[in-house]
């Protein structure tokens, strides 16, 4: 992932062995969950800078889709199939 650019911010996992000074997946989803309809079991892994956010659904577990939350409307889409198929598409999705 070092190859690419990223718009926004890429989530830590945890506060412990932080590799950059991006939020906390926690932090994002507490803030969120306390700011507007945020679907309580979608876990925000990165926001592109506008309010949007890339999401994985706890409930389906590791076979979870990457979905897509537009701050506008509320709406929550799937993106991709799976996070492998995700990060297959970012070369171009980052072009």
């Amino acid at each position: 992932m070092g190859e690419f650019v990223f718009p926004g911010e890429i989530y830590n996992v945890s506060d412990e062995g932080r590799t950059h000074y991006d939020a906390t997946m926690e932090y994002v989803y507490d803030d969120e969950v306390n700011f507007s309809q945020w679907p309580a079991d979608f876990i925000p892994f990165y926001g592109i800078g506008n309010g949007d956010y890339f999401a994985l659904n706890c409930k389906e577990g590791s076979a979870t889709r990457v979905y897509y939350r537009d701050h506008e409307d509320g709406s929550m889409v799937v993106h991709s199939p799976s996070f492998s198929a995700w990060l297959d598409e970012l070369p171009a999705t980052l072009a």
